[in-house]
């Protein structure tokens, strides 16, 4: 293909820049309704991502589809760099549908993906209590099963989406030996009882029906089908063969759902036919699982390089990355955090007209709020190769006489302007601030660039 022709392609990579919750779905929702992204693809993570869009005043919430599909003419992709819990994303799906969204074949999930199970989420919740019990710092997992997840899928033990829709005999009998393995590891290992068991299944059912609120409000869904300690323990002992007939019957009911394609050999063919490709990112930079404040990070690749390995697609093909920032900064979880300021989250969070500001969509657990900072962007404009940067959430500042703005970290004295390579280094840093005036005026009405 000569350059001429080459010009007139574009995929474009939208990436967080901070700790995640940077507001990347609103901006990918405007790309696809004004600029002409119509096929949106996740490359990274699962439902321990959430993206918010409003439609109409109405705020939907999304996890493991790409904010794409709220467009009505958008295709929504999963590739095989997400991972997906079969029964969490029918839930979405339905709930989707009971908005008004439609979706029937807009939903395209790469057969290679990864399968979240019921146990890896078990795993994730059981290994970060012993963390948290053993060292004081847990990691404050979603639950989602992510971590597990992955590990699996690296250890060439997991269990992939073509698996669960094959052969049902060959299927039955490897569910069998991997929830055998993982309950000898969450019992020899991690040495919990059967009670421990129980008692972990009756908190996990709590955030699944906590999670899925407006379904059960719908009449879609009962609490009883998030009662996981009844559907799986029988007589006080965890049941296998309920939880190996559980995932036969999502197997059966999946593909009423989504499309089962190719989405690589699809992303490919649409963009060589001229079609703009936005490629979404779930968390942010400084989550990413080898260049993120470990260990507090996520067990994939959010940076623009995610894109490259998770569809996969050539990296010489991606034309432009956007980094999304707030105009302060959050965190969700455990980590250092340098410019936490509890004063400037009392501020945020008790906004008028913003309620629940600041709470993870996810989890829903309070987000810490500090300054913004340039370190944690500057980092993340290396790492990604970003071109163009989305700055969200001004409105939040409008009542501030000035603004802090950490400009760079000194670190025994030494001033470092990206982030250290040594996560332990960010628990000692001291944050150097330029304090701007603020501009004390409403700009939640602003839709010009010019009118700022």
């Amino acid at each position: 293909m000569n350059a001429t022709a080459r010009k007139f392609l574009v995929a474009t990579g939208a990436v967080g820049t901070q700790w995640g919750d940077e507001g990347k779905g609103k901006i990918v929702d405007w790309l696809v309704t004004n600029d002409g992204y119509l096929i949106c693809v996740r490359y990274n993570g699962g439902n321990n991502a959430g993206h918010s869009v409003y439609i109409n005043d109405r705020l939907i919430h999304l996890h493991f589809v790409p904010s794409g599909i709220i467009h009505p003419a958008g295709l929504a992709l999963v590739s095989a760099g997400e991972i997906i819990d079969p029964a969490q994303l029918i839930n979405e799906i339905v709930y989707l549908r009971s908005q008004g969204i439609t979706t029937d074949g807009r939903i395209i999930v790469d057969p290679r993906v990864t399968v979240i199970t019921l146990l890896k989420r078990l795993i994730d919740m059981a290994k970060d209590f012993v963390r948290g019990r053993d060292s004081g710092k847990p990691i404050g997992t979603t639950a989602k099963g992510i971590g597990p997840t992955y590990a699996a899928r690296a250890d060439r033990s997991g269990l992939r989406l073509h698996q669960l829709l094959g052969d049902q005999d060959q299927l039955q009998k490897l569910l069998e030996q991997q929830f055998t393995e993982d309950l000898r590891y969450l019992k020899a290992v991690l040495e919990l009882s059967d009670a421990d068991l129980a008692e972990l299944l009756t908190q996990l059912g709590k955030k699944d029906q906590a999670a899925n609120r407006e379904l059960i409000e719908a009449g879609l869904r009962s609490p009883e089908d998030f009662d996981y300690r009844s559907m799986f323990v029988a007589n006080t002992t965890f049941n296998i063969e309920r939880l190996v007939d559980f995932y036969l019957e999502q197997a059966a009911f999946l593909p009423n759902y989504i499309q089962i394609k190719d989405v690589a050999s699809f992303v490919t063919e649409h963009y060589l036919a001229g079609e703009r490709i936005l490629f979404e990112g779930g968390q942010g930079t400084h989550l990413d699982i080898g260049f993120g404040s470990w260990p507090y990070v996520t067990s994939s690749h959010p940076i623009a390089g995610g894109a490259t390995v998770g569809v996969p697609f050539g990296p010489t093909l991606l034309t432009n990355v956007i980094g999304v920032a707030k105009l302060f900064t959050t965190r969700v979880g455990g980590g250092p955090f340098p410019t936490k300021d509890t004063a400037l989250a009392e501020l945020i969070q008790g906004m008028p007209g913003q309620p629940g500001a600041e709470f993870g969509t996810t989890t829903g657990r309070r987000r810490d709020i500090g300054h913004f900072d340039a370190v944690l962007v500057r980092s993340a404009v290396l790492f990604s190769g970003i071109g163009e940067l989305a700055l969200t959430k001004l409105d939040f500042l409008d009542e501030l006489a000035e603004l802090k703005i950490c400009t760079h970290y000194l670190l025994d004295g030494n001033p470092l302007y990206l982030m250290p390579p040594d996560p332990t280094d960010l628990e000692r840093v001291v944050p150097v601030y330029e304090t701007l005036p603020g501009w004390q005026t409403p700009t939640s009405g602003i839709r010009a660039f010019e009118e700022l």
